[in-house]
């Protein structure tokens, strides 16, 4: 898909740390800017006084729907000194270039199936949006599984929010799962396999870096999910 030139200014209006690494940034949303949903892509460039066109832009997923009145993106830290570390210590009032909303991953409607949500680190984000627009929809889901994976950390992003959404809607199940060695695939494995019915058809999305959320996806399928539907977003892990 061709991304529009288009640019629109935007400011931080707040963050808010989900782990030691992880930063949830809550954007404003420029005049006469396109609706979004949950899993669309924006590109987000820096901008200051001296510099207001950006030099480098770079993706990322959107965690919110234009309804709740700001754009909501999560950032890892990669590296310090790099595009990440830079985005990720924008404070309020930070000016932000953004591109319009672009991509297909996101919430597929009518929502007919069980609902399995894989998220990594960031991508637990995004994900928790995309559960948000399910629940908009069809507030009597029969049955949500939202596995929320993060390593070599000590927390969960999103966990509290998560534990809210699991209290208030009943048909959410929500599986933290942290691996502090980095990510085991076959840990991950068998704990869908202990949770989720295999002989139901899922409607299963997964979000995060490149290799474990397709190891992921094959691992499911080589346990007899055939007849799910995936939904995969990726990304880089070397978005410097």
């Amino acid at each position: 898909m061709a991304i529009s030139t288009q640019l629109y200014v935007s400011r931080v209006l707040e963050h808010a740390d989900q782990t030691a690494c992880i930063r949830t940034l809550y954007l404003s949303i420029p005049n006469d800017y396109p609706d979004f949903r949950p899993g669309h892509i924006v590109q987000v460039g820096l901008s200051s006084e001296q510099q207001p066109v950006p030099s480098a832009m770079r993706a990322y997923c959107v965690c919110s729907s234009s309804q709740e009145g700001y754009l909501e993106l999560c950032i890892d830290l990669v590296g310090q000194q790099g595009f990440s570390g830079t985005l990720y210590q924008a404070g309020p009032g930070q000016k932000l270039v953004i591109s319009k909303p672009y991509g297909e991953f996101g919430l597929q409607t009518p929502v007919a199936r069980p609902l399995m949500f894989i998220g990594f680190a960031s991508g637990v984000g995004v994900l928790r949006g995309i559960l948000r627009d399910a629940l908009r929809v069809s507030p009597a889901l029969d049955l949500v599984q939202f596995y929320a994976v993060n390593h070599d950390e000590t927390a969960i992003p999103y966990a509290r929010a998560l534990a809210q959404e699991s209290r208030r809607y009943p048909s959410v199940e929500i599986y933290p799962v942290l691996q502090t060695q980095g990510y085991d695939m076959d840990d991950l494995t068998d704990r869908i396999f202990i949770h989720a019915d295999m002989t139901l058809a899922w409607d299963i999305y997964i979000a995060g870096v490149s290799d474990p959320v397709l190891m992921t996806r094959e691992n499911l399928m080589e346990l007899g999910m055939e007849r799910s539907k995936f939904y995969v977003q990726t990304y880089s892990s070397n978005r410097y």
